[in-house]
C-alpha cells in the first residue's frame, strides 16, 4: 500500500512540474573589466554570457573561452517588473565577487552565492541583451 501511495505522489509531482510549462530562455552578455570570483571560483576580465531558462534555481555562465559554469541562484525581485540588466559585485577580502545578476523582465534578479562583503559597497556592470 505504501509503495502505491509513493508512486501516486511521484506521478502527481511530475504532472505539476510538467504543467508549469516551458520557461523561456533569457540570455545577456556582459563585458566585465576586472577579475572576479563567482561561486567560489576565480575568473579573469572579459566577455561573459549569462543564461537562465529551463533550470529552476540554476544560472549558466559562459566564460570568454567558451567554458560553461552552472551556478546555484536564488530569485530576487519581481520577475515581471522591468529592470536595468546588470551584474552586481561586492568587495570581499579576496577581491570582487559576483553577488547578483539582473536580466530583465521575464527573469528578474538572481542572487549568486558569494562571500560576505567587507564593506556595504556594490560595483555594477551593465548587461547587453543577446
Amino acid at each position: 500500500m505504501k509503495s502505491i501511495l509513493g508512486v501516486a505522489i511521484l506521478i502527481l509531482a511530475a504532472a505539476l512540474v510538467l504543467s508549469a510549462g516551458p520557461v523561456a530562455a533569457v540570455m545577456a552578455r556582459a563585458e566585465v573589466p576586472f577579475a572576479f570570483q563567482a561561486n567560489g571560483q576565480a575568473f579573469e576580465a572579459g566577455t561573459y554570457l549569462f543564461e537562465t531558462g529551463g533550470w529552476s534555481g540554476i544560472m549558466m555562465m559562459t566564460d570568454p573561452s567558451g567554458r560553461k559554469y552552472l551556478m546555484p541562484v536564488l530569485p530576487l525581485g519581481d520577475p515581471n517588473r522591468r529592470v536595468e540588466p546588470r551584474l552586481c559585485f561586492v568587495r570581499t577580502d579576496r577581491g570582487l565577487a559576483l553577488s547578483e545578476v539582473w536580466m530583465n523582465a521575464g527573469s528578474g534578479g538572481h542572487k549568486v552565492n558569494s562571500p560576505a562583503p567587507m564593506r556595504p559597497e556594490k560595483v555594477e556592470v551593465a548587461l547587453a541583451r543577446r
